[in-house]
């Protein structure tokens, strides 16, 4: 599993991420990809969303997902969410893009990385940071992976759930590798 996680951080680290996703669920709004861009976000010919500052793309499709469900801003510091249902029903995968506040994310792992990437000591920030944590997809035991990156000030998770660890891997490297 660290082979794996290693060879996947260092594709998720050679590009600007060109894309990635976030879940859905914190954010009240959630817009198809068909209706207007939030501010910060911009509509690309194809249909998808980039958010320029942070260099995040979101492509309006994807292989093995269904179309983008695209959330703009939600409090207390969401920027923006693209999200992707799995085809297959075995877990979703997306980018999250965040403001960073001190305190403030969706477990005490998530809030100490946070704290590594934007108020790093005298060694400076990790690269990057990964977090695993189980959860249930459609009955059967899973995990969800997140991988945590700063680009623009904001942080970016890249996030994919799956009852079978490598295939969660596999769908973080393919939504938020080069294209």
């Amino acid at each position: 599993m660290h082979a794996t996680l290693g060879a996947l951080a260092a594709v998720f680290l050679a590009s600007s991420f060109a894309v990635a996703h976030a879940q859905g669920t914190e954010s009240a709004l959630v817009q198809s990809a068909a209706n207007q861009s939030p501010d910060g976000w911009t509509k690309d010919a194809g249909g998808g969303f980039a958010h320029v500052s942070s260099e995040t793309k979101c492509p309006l499709e994807s292989d093995g997902f269904k179309t983008l469900l695209f959330s703009g801003a939600a409090e207390p510091n969401i920027v923006g969410i693209c999200h992707y249902a799995d085809a297959m029903d075995t877990g979703d995968a997306g980018i999250r893009l965040r403001r960073y506040l001190a305190g403030v994310g969706e477990s005490p792992e998530a809030i100490a990385n946070d704290r590594m990437l934007m108020e790093p000591g005298s060694n400076g920030p990790p690269l990057f940071t990964v977090r695993i944590a189980p959860l249930t997809v459609n009955g059967k035991s899973g995990a969800r992976l997140t991988i945590t990156k700063v680009r623009g000030g904001l942080l970016v998770d890249c996030y994919a759930e799956d009852v079978d660890f490598n295939n969660a891997t596999a769908k973080v490297a393919a939504l938020c590798s080069p294209k």
